[in-house]
């Protein structure tokens, strides 16, 4: 038992230093031409966490519930994290401790996505019996290959942790698993709130569609539940600001007089491309599941237009690592149920590619 957790110990340290390797490249870039002002403003909502934390009216929500991130890079900051080169945010006349604050929360993201790479390979090299490096690079190249990546994920914002939280919702659905689903709402209540809404139609559709009644699907379902509601809860109770986001009258009203803007058409369609490739070739092989995600995906996408926040695409693509993880499970035909907790199709004598012998 004690050489298991070693190996594992050893192939995590592994894993996130690949993770680490192949990121060094987008925190650089992030820092040395990252502007606030392009696309990234919220930054200075998290600015002022990074200078008060646990302060509940240091920011208006529902920024000042993302406490995770920005505590990190307190954490970076407080430490002197510094690079000292020219950048573009040197042009807009920011002082050079906001710089430092810049390029914290950067790192704070970029240690998300460190982790959620970390996470999903090993749980990916459990699933599939298999240690080949190959896989790992497959996983990093869906999470490079995503349109906002660059600029939105290895960025002074929170997307970063809502891939993690993501991760561990994947696993969570996957395994039906309702102490990760635990876990995962009590990161994303304080991270990214949002991942709540996705994951929890994922196990909805599970529920109802795909009929399925054990503990973990019910257990999680509840769990979720009750995580929004305390979400709600605990906005209502301690802090003010965007209270049209939960307010029904604003939210009926705003989705009977729909407006769709290009921007809008840019984000939530042109630049999802790998999230609508990714759920094609699910369809492929699981078409349930494939079904699971795109109902997960219109879920969000309607509480963003009920909620009228204008980067909608960004909430759609912080639920990657879901569809990453699926894809790459259905397509080793080792996507099954988690109760079944069966080997690979190649250890069955069954051929990864034959759909029929795989169960939904």
């Amino acid at each position: 038992m004690r050489g298991t957790y070693r190996a594992t110990l050893v192939c995590s340290s592994r894993d996130f230093l690949i993770g680490a390797i192949l990121l060094y490249g987008y925190v650089y870039t992030a820092y040395k031409y990252g502007n606030p002002y392009l696309g990234r403003n919220d930054f200075f909502r998290y600015e002022q966490i990074i200078l008060h934390p646990l302060d509940l009216s240091a920011v208006p929500a529902p920024f000042v519930f993302r406490q995770i991130p920005a505590i990190v890079a307190s954490a970076f900051y407080g430490v002197g994290l510094h690079f000292d080169t020219a950048a573009s945010i040197d042009s807009i006349g920011l002082d050079d401790a906001t710089k430092r604050r810049f390029l914290a929360m950067i790192v704070s993201n970029g240690l998300a996505v460190c982790l959620t790479f970390t996470v999903l390979a090993g749980y990916l090299r459990r699933k599939l019996a298999s240690d080949g490096f190959i896989n790992s690079l497959a996983l990093f190249g869906i999470f490079a290959g995503w349109f906002y990546f660059p600029s939105a994920v290895i960025a002074p914002v929170t997307i970063g942790w809502g891939w993690l939280v993501s991760a561990l919702f994947a696993i969570a659905f996957i395994e039906r698993n309702v102490a990760v689903t635990a876990i995962a709402c009590g990161i994303a209540l304080f991270a990214r709130e949002t991942t709540l809404v996705f994951a929890l139609t994922m196990f909805l559709a599970l529920l109802f569609f795909g009929k399925e009644r054990n503990r973990g699907v019910v257990g999680s379902v509840a769990l979720l539940a009750a995580s929004c509601l305390l979400y709600l809860v605990l906005r209502i109770g301690l802090t003010s600001g965007y209270a049209h986001q939960i307010d029904p009258v604003h939210i009926v009203a705003q989705l009977t007089s729909l407006d769709f803007p290009a921007h809008f058409f840019i984000q939530s369609v042109l630049a999802q491309g790998l999230l609508v490739l990714l759920l094609g070739l699910v369809a492929m092989r699981h078409p349930h599941y494939a079904a699971y995600l795109l109902l997960s995906a219109a879920a969000v996408l309607v509480m963003a237009l009920a909620t009228n926040v204008t980067d909608a695409g960004l909430l759609l693509g912080e639920t990657l690592p879901f569809y990453a993880a699926i894809f790459m499970l259905a397509w080793s035909g080792a996507l099954t149920a988690g109760a079944e907790k069966t080997l690979p199709a190649r250890a069955r004598g069954m051929h990864p590619g034959n759909s029929s012998e795989i169960d939904d």
